[in-house]
């Protein structure tokens, strides 16, 4: 009995991280199903336990029955009996059940998850690290900017402040250039259209609303403002663009909880910010025009 309790809780183990990963790789669309393959898998399992614990226990119960059963007694009159009657049995809580099994997979993808974590390096502070060391290296400062959504419109609007670029209603926001971006993919279509997923149209209204920014929107904004954008992150510099004004960002991709993010880099000259472009690059640099 020893053994077969131990295989069942090694192949109830072994189903928990199985269920785990399953709903850990559901989308928003087959999640529904993942939970109900989930529910089916987990009570196959339960069932077949069941089946084989009574069928291990059985010869058992059948030999014990015989031996302690007593000597046959006398025949006597029989004495009528009442019959009794049975209260009914309460059926099972599937949907506690459920949420139980559910509860259960959900411990254990996080107890995985927690051992996997503990034996990775830590990203978030080896990328802050090398960050650090090459925004120094630069006589560059971080000018921190929110993990809103809207970081990189934020942090080039923050550099064009500081390099006195506006227009006529004053400087640009984060939204205006979300605005700018979406109008200029829109006139170089031909240009962008292969660059973009799920039709250009929508893609642009993405750009429009809240969708975070990137390589494509930097190009567009660096062509539309005239504008050279140095993008630093760990390991080297990418280039994009060619034109006069020269803005500089911050890129991380582990150090931010919601993923990727810009923020937006200053100048120190002699202790105080300010702006101009940097020379002398140690890192590999990548040029997009």
């Amino acid at each position: 009995m020893d053994a077969l309790n131990a295989r069942h809780a090694q192949e109830q183990q072994a189903l928990d991280v199985q269920l785990a990963s399953k709903q850990q790789a559901a989308t928003k669309k087959t999640r529904k199903g993942i939970i109900a393959e989930c529910d089916f898998l987990a009570r196959e399992l339960l069932d077949r336990h069941a089946r084989e614990r009574a069928s291990f226990l059985a010869p058992a119960n059948d030999d014990d029955a015989k031996a302690e059963a007593p000597a046959a007694e006398p025949a006597t009159t029989p004495v009528p009996t009442i019959p009794t009657v049975t209260p009914p049995t309460r059926k099972p809580n599937r949907q506690k059940a459920r949420l139980e099994r559910r509860a259960a997979a959900a411990e254990a993808a996080a107890s995985l998850a927690a051992s996997e974590a503990a034996t990775q390096p830590d990203l978030r502070a080896t990328e802050r690290a090398a960050m650090r060391a090459a925004l120094a290296a630069r006589q560059l400062r971080e000018h921190a900017i929110p993990p809103d959504g809207h970081c990189l419109y934020a942090s080039i609007a923050d550099q064009l402040c500081g390099l006195g670029v506006q227009r006529r209603e004053g400087y640009y926001s984060a939204l205006d250039l979300r605005l700018l971006a979406a109008e200029y993919i829109l006139q170089q279509r031909d240009e962008f259209a292969g660059f973009v997923e799920g039709g250009l149209e929508a893609y642009v209204e993405g750009v429009r609303g809240c969708e975070w920014g990137g390589e494509v929107e930097i190009l567009a904004l660096a062509r539309a403002l005239d504008l050279t954008v140095k993008v630093v992150q760990v390991g080297r510099v990418e280039s994009v663009g060619a034109g006069k004004g020269e803005v500089w960002l911050a890129y991380y991709r582990h150090a931010y909880g919601l993923g990727e993010h810009y923020n937006s880099l200053r100048r120190v000259v002699g202790g105080k910010e300010g702006g101009g472009s940097i020379d002398g690059e140690e890192e590999e640099e990548a040029k997009v025009t």
